[in-house]
């Protein structure tokens, strides 16, 4: 019994482990998803082109930005390794629309969903709203 029972807590603690990978964010930065059937796609490299020329805008507002396909994850917008993980693609994507950009802000909540490329300054315009930034705007705060 109790090795049946150690498995399935193994189990439920491995599931949570991943699920869970965004908290450490929380409270600390703003995430974008940038979920597309390929990492390969063409509206991907559109999205995270437009990115790189606002990279330090990125950095300003605190944002991380993770690709995700159904296979595969990868941080940030420049190239990185990829891990094999689809929960995050599972836990987020809402819609069959190929492409997705997802804002999660610093409370873990979802802030914008879109179906298709988001420009820089419109992000930031609706980053640049939220009480939390306004806030950091007003110390002066900067990475």
């Amino acid at each position: 019994m109790t090795g049946k029972l150690l498995t399935v807590l193994l189990f439920f603690t491995c599931l949570t482990a991943q699920s869970q990978d965004l908290r450490k964010h929380r409270w600390e930065d703003r995430i974008v998803l940038l979920i597309s059937d390929s990492l390969d796609s063409d509206t991907l490299k559109q999205q995270l082109q437009l990115f790189q020329q606002a990279e330090k805008a990125l950095k300003e507002r605190k944002i991380v930005v993770y690709q995700i396909s159904s296979s595969r994850v990868k941080k940030g917008i420049n190239k990185s390794s990829a891990d094999s993980n689809g929960d995050l693609y599972k836990r987020y994507k809402k819609s069959d629309a190929p492409f997705e950009v997802v804002l999660i802000g610093l409370d873990g909540g979802v802030k914008l969903r879109k179906e298709r490329i988001v420009k820089p300054p419109e992000l930031f315009e609706l980053i640049d709203r939220m009480p939390m930034r306004r806030a950091e705007m007003y110390k002066g705060e900067s990475p």
